[in-house]
């Protein structure tokens, strides 16, 4: 299950902001610009091996993110995804990985740290490294 999980979040991931980074992505400062490591599954701080999960998004609009799972009780890589990424405003992010397009809202946290949404049900949370 948390195989899934870290799957499904690193696909969703690969997209998002709100509206207040507006003004910041006109200064050419996009709040979802740098790597970021999965913090929480539904409230439930993600373990060591699991935070080794992250999603990198470049200015040059590529993005590129690995997930690890311990399900095995080891800690494995199960997944790398790489795309690009567009701002389609109003909080919207697009991604487009092997030809698809998916769209999703995140909603970024006090001074850009975090950004979080919820996806199939379950809220997903990552945190700037």
């Amino acid at each position: 299950m948390k195989k899934l999980l870290v799957i499904l979040a690193m696909a969703v991931a690969m997209m998002a902001c709100s509206k207040d980074d507006d003004k910041e992505i006109l200064n050419g400062n996009d709040p979802i610009i740098g790597t970021w490591y999965l913090y929480s599954l539904n409230g439930v701080k993600t373990n060591d091996c699991m935070k080794k999960s992250t999603m990198s998004f470049s200015k040059d609009k590529s993005a590129y993110g690995v997930a690890y799972s311990d399900e095995s009780g080891e800690c494995l890589l199960i997944e790398t995804v790489k795309g690009s990424w567009k701002n389609e405003g109003d909080g919207e992010y697009s991604t487009f990985n092997d030809g698809e397009k998916t769209t999703n809202i995140f909603s970024f946290g006090a001074e850009n740290k975090t950004f979080k949404y919820t996806a199939e049900g379950v809220e997903i949370v990552w945190k700037r490294k």
